[in-house]
């Protein structure tokens, strides 16, 4: 599940279309050989953000939900808060990201993993479709800063 949280609305996503987690990293480093055979990572010095590419089913009140989310975003365009308990975050420990409310961590080695909040916003429009008795929402948004444990 996957819930937004933007201007006093709530929404959980959790008919996704596609089996897929829709949390993906933007631009993540890329590996390639030197003429040698060592090494050679190319990509940006800092974290990646995240981005969600989402494609979910919508009852008619969550796409109505969805509308006014957007539609205060696009008035007073700021962080929307996400809530991604569809795929563990997982880091160095101790934890840098707050957790979801009524989550944990899990401790693997020296990794810990957990359900995130992430700040982000939407990059392009929100498309709402018809789906049999669903409507089908299809949006993308970008990671813009961490929510600090």
């Amino acid at each position: 599940m996957i819930t937004l949280n933007f201007a006093n609305l709530t929404l959980p996503l959790t008919r996704f279309a596609e089996g897929n987690y829709p949390r993906e990293r933007l631009n993540p480093p890329e590996i390639s050989r030197s003429q040698w055979g060592t090494p050679l990572r190319t990509g940006t010095a800092y974290e990646a953000p995240h981005t969600w590419q989402i494609s979910v089913y919508l009852s008619e009140d969550e796409a109505d939900t969805l509308e006014a989310i957007y539609g205060a975003y696009i008035a007073a365009p700021a962080a929307v808060r996400v809530w991604d308990q569809a795929r563990k975050y997982a880091e160095p420990s101790p934890r840098t990201r707050a957790l979801v409310p009524g989550t944990s961590e899990t401790a693997k080695g020296e990794q810990v993993l957990y359900f995130a909040q992430f700040n982000a916003e939407f990059s392009g429009p929100v498309s709402l479709g018809k789906a049999g008795n669903w409507r089908q929402a299809t949006f993308t948004l970008v990671e813009t800063f961490k929510v600090a444990a």
